[in-house]
């Protein structure tokens, strides 16, 4: 399911699973949502002159919290910033470097 919230897309049955994740781990802590690394200083983003739409994005297969959100199959994806944590494992798997910082 994909929820709008502070401006953002994200998508929310991957948020409602990771907050199980997280209440297991940290016993039964059901106010974190967030795993344990810094907040990012930078968000990377997708330059959209450079990306070329592949139907395939490997940059989204790399995204471990799946911040790299496509709406319509045929545009440019996102990188929701709700999502991100900023580990730019994105950045070198885009074949076509669209994602940038």
């Amino acid at each position: 399911m994909i929820a709008f919230e502070n401006g953002s897309l994200f998508n929310a049955g991957h948020l409602s699973s990771y907050k199980i994740e997280c209440s297991q781990r940290k016993g039964n802590n059901q106010d974190r949502v967030m795993p344990d690394h810094p907040l990012p200083t930078k968000i990377p983003h997708v330059d959209n002159s450079l990306c070329q739409v592949c139907r395939k994005c490997v940059a989204r297969k790399v995204c471990r919290t799946k911040a790299i959100v496509a709406i319509d199959p045929g545009e440019p994806p996102f990188i929701d910033g709700n999502l991100c944590y900023g580990c730019m494992a994105c950045l070198p798997a885009c074949p076509y470097g669209a994602i940038v910082t």
